[in-house]
């Protein structure tokens, strides 16, 4: 199984994850999803992947502040 990290972020108004490789953004988490997946089979064509998000703290919108930045860290895997 192939693991990618990715850094998540909220602007706002869209969801981005991100790493060296790539950005991707969304309107919704399950939207984001879907794009994942897209680029994952775009990239890699097939195989098994566990993709990890972790929540920038840094980031964290003001109204969330109340919430811990790890109820936002996602882990999804995906098999193509």
């Amino acid at each position: 199984m192939t693991s990618l990290n990715f850094d998540l972020n909220f602007d706002r108004t869209h969801w981005i994850c991100s790493n060296s490789d790539v950005s991707l953004r969304a309107d919704s988490l399950e939207n984001l999803d879907a794009k994942i997946k897209n680029y994952l089979q775009k990239k890699y064509k097939k195989g098994n992947f566990k993709v990890k998000m972790f929540f920038d703290f840094d980031r964290f919108p003001l109204w969330m502040r109340q919430y811990m930045a790890h109820y936002f860290n996602r882990e999804l895997t995906y098999q193509l």
